[in-house]
């Protein structure tokens, strides 16, 4: 395994993990403690959370499914719980609309005391020419970190997992397809210098191969009450490959 300059913290709705990619890294760190273990701090908290867009989705559109007010009552509940956790880096996945609600996360937080930066990549914008100026005007939903001010925050890259028919930024966009994105920063100890790199990622969603749901529904098909089960997990899986192609994309740049 080639040297990598930090450690990878990745978030999803699902998943965190510690991992340094075999591939080249995305920079090199010359900084106090590189390529040394352990030189970190003791303990180091993360908090990964699906916030929910708060829209109601169709195949070819989207509306809001909640009131402004109870919009934001639901981002006072889940500040009152990031506040409680006193997380040093939150992983956010489904804010919507970027960037004006992770702005609403780090003011909702310094009004309870705790001062946090964000940093954030759109991946699901529709039509959007600039701004408000769009095909759907709600959707600008995607992904945030927000880290203490003290680890200095900054953004390195928002890194397109998969999708070809499309690209998606906080201001603009054209999306014809499903479009998976990371948003990958970095933070910087700062009783010794050292980097990580952090990475918030909403991978492409689809039932999980090993569920038990599947076993009943194989049961189903063997009783002769399922008879499309075939083409079913042929779903399944295209699903499950989409996943793995996500994540090997994302450690390889890492």
């Amino acid at each position: 395994m080639k040297s990598c300059y930090a450690r990878a913290l990745l978030g999803s709705s699902l998943l965190i993990v510690a991992a340094c990619a075999s591939g080249p890294p995305l920079y090199k760190d010359e900084g106090p403690g590189a390529g040394q273990p352990g030189t970190g701090p003791e303990t180091f908290k993360v908090l990964t959370y699906n916030a929910w867009h708060g829209l109601d989705t169709g195949e070819f559109w989207v509306t809001a499914s909640e009131t402004p007010e109870e919009s934001k009552a639901r981002l006072q509940f889940q500040v009152a719980q990031i506040a409680a956790a006193q997380p040093d880096v939150v992983l956010l996945q489904e804010v919507n609309p970027l960037p004006a609600r992770a702005e609403q996360y780090v003011q909702a937080l310094a009004d309870r005391g705790l001062q946090y930066d964000e940093v954030h990549q759109v991946d699901a914008c529709g039509i959007r020419l600039r701004g408000e100026t769009a095909l759907i005007p709600g959707l600008n939903n995607g992904l945030a970190i927000l880290a203490r001010r003290t680890l200095q925050l900054r953004k390195l890259t928002g890194l397109k997992l998969s999708g070809d028919l499309g690209r998606c930024d906080s201001a603009s966009g054209v999306q014809l397809e499903e479009l998976r994105y990371a948003v990958i920063g970095d933070v910087t100890i700062p009783e010794t210098g050292e980097h990580y790199l952090v990475a918030s990622t909403h991978l492409h969603s689809g039932i999980e191969a090993g569920a038990p749901f599947l076993a009943t529904l194989e049961r189903a098909h063997q009783a002769g009450y399922l008879l499309r089960y075939p083409e079913f997990r042929w779903e399944v899986e295209q699903d499950r490959l989409r996943r793995i192609g996500e994540l090997d994309r994302l450690t390889r740049t890492l």
